[in-house]
């Protein structure tokens, strides 16, 4: 989709670097409306950065060369809701069960 601008202001950020695939921990947002726990989770993955629009809400967040460094946010787009979490590369990061109930309680959000 990096030809389709749109893409990237709906999801609220657009992909312009990654790490290599290393463990990083992301920390929960203590002003999080949608999670309580877990409160950090660790996942060994690429950490995606992204070029961010101002609106999103940070959910959690892991410091990457000194810059914090957004995981999981999500956003109202027109009428609609948008969830984006980045771990997700590798199938470690989905076989993680801290990892599994925060996109469980995003999903639960985007249905609401």
């Amino acid at each position: 989709f990096k030809e389709h601008l749109l893409y990237f202001k709906i999801l609220g950020g657009r992909f312009i670097d990654h790490s290599k695939v290393e463990p990083f921990t992301s920390r929960l947002n203590p002003d999080s409306e949608i999670f309580s726990e877990p409160a950090d989770f660790t996942v060994k993955d690429e950490l995606y950065i992204h070029d961010l629009e101002p609106d999103i809400t940070v959910h959690y967040s892991t410091e990457y060369e000194g810059e914090i460094v957004p995981t999981v946010w999500t956003r109202l787009y027109g009428e609609g809701r948008v969830f984006y979490a980045v771990p997700g590369h590798t199938q470690a990061a989905f076989q993680n069960e801290d990892f599994q109930t925060i996109l469980r309680k995003g999903l639960l959000w985007l249905c609401q």
